[in-house]
Parts: structure tokens; sequence; C-alpha cells
């Protein structure tokens, strides 16, 4: 069974001030992830209908990301890039495949911005997913009630985090990341 992690990185205009941080810990979390045979897809999203694939490829073949590479601008879609990506997945790169995936959601902010999005519909996927053991969402959100999400999107209440939005905060998630969940 082909083992799969996604980022999914929030580039709206709030992370400004932390993003060489969480470009450093991407790089550090994808470091501790190599030579374990698996994919990678690295997300970044902001505003409705405005996501980009920046990697997808073997995780041994990663070089790094740096701030540079992120394009900041806008507002939060969170739950339309959610469901993206899960389409994404299941629909144009692993049809018809056995994978395990564990996605990785790491935001500064509240959804603001998603449009055309049934949340019953993204909740039932999401626990299909989730009672199938094919997927593993978690969730690292800062400026917010993260735990909201469970019940939102019935996320796993041990797999979701809040963070602090400074250096020492996403060293703390990234922390977490490496040593309890990969």
């Amino acid at each position: 069974m082909e083992n799969i992690l996604v980022i999914l990185l929030d580039t709206s205009k709030s992370i400004i001030h932390i993003k060489d941080n969480l470009t450093e810990m991407i790089n550090n979390i994808i470091e501790s992830k190599k030579k374990k045979n698996s994919k990678l897809l690295i997300y970044f999203f902001n505003d409705y209908l405005n996501i980009d694939l920046f990697y997808y490829g073997n995780i041994d073949n990663f070089t790094n990301i740096y701030s540079e590479n992120l394009t900041i601008r806008g507002k939060t879609a969170l739950f339309w890039a959610i469901d993206y990506v899960i389409n994404d997945l299941t629909i144009k790169f692993f049809k018809n495949r056995k994978y395990n995936v564990t996605m990785l959601i790491i935001t500064d902010g509240s959804e603001n911005a998603s449009k055309n999005i049934v949340l019953a519909n993204l909740k039932s996927i999401i626990t299909k997913l989730q009672i199938n053991k094919i997927w593993n969402f978690f969730y690292f959100g800062a400026n917010q009630n993260s735990y909201e999400l469970q019940h939102i999107l019935n996320f796993n209440f041990n797999n979701i985090f809040n963070y602090i939005p400074t250096n020492e905060g996403i060293k703390n998630i990234e922390k977490i990341i490496i040593e309890k969940i990969l």
C-alpha cells in the first residue's frame, strides 16, 4: 500500500510574518520522512479558487521549499481547499490505487473565503475516509478555536492542534508532527 504525505498550507495575507518559519518547518518535516518510500504532495491555498500544487513526487526527491515560493495574498478558503485536495487525490492522482494518506492542514486563520461548498457533504466524505482508515487528517490552526472543526468536519479530536503563530509556536507543531504523527 502506498503512503502519501499531503501538506496543505495556508498562504493568505495573514501568514506574511511567519512564512520563513513555516517553510523551514516544512523542510524539516519532509527531511524527517525521507527514506520511507512515500509520495509527497504540497498544496498552497488562499482565496477561493486559488490553489497551487507546488510539488508532487517521491519524497526522497524533494529538495527544499523557500519563502519566496509562497504567493501571499487574499483570505482563507479552507473548506474549499480541503475539498479540492480530497477530490484531486481520489479522482486525479490515486484513482483505483490503494494508499494511506496523512494530510497536514496548516493555517493561521479561520475559514473566511470558501464558496459553493456543502459542509454536510464534505463532512460525510471526511468521515468515510477516516472510518476506512485510508486518510488521517491533522489540523494545525492559529488565531482560532481549532476544535470547532471536530464538529464542522468531523476531524478526530486528538488530531486537532492550536498553535501560536510565532517561531516558538511553529517549532512546537513541528515537534508534534515529527515525533508523534510521522
